[in-house]
């Protein structure tokens, strides 16, 4: 086994980072709109977790990156 990376990108990071710029787009206007009539649309993503678990993680994800600093 080599070094570990400083950085170990969760499932739902390394699926943000995966994604267009335009969905990376997609992903905020969502979240930012907050309507239950269009949820973020979570991509498909091979993982070790649950569907539930990947959901979660990935809203995370774009919830760290979509909010301002």
């Amino acid at each position: 086994m080599g070094p570990k990376p400083a950085h170990t990108r969760s499932p739902g990071e390394a699926a943000w980072y995966e994604s267009t710029k335009k969905q990376q787009r997609e992903y905020c206007a969502a979240y930012r709109a907050h309507d239950p009539q269009h949820p973020i649309h979570v991509p498909s993503f091979a993982s070790a977790m649950s569907e539930d678990e990947f959901a979660d993680d990935f809203y995370g994800a774009v919830k760290k990156k979509c909010t301002p600093a």
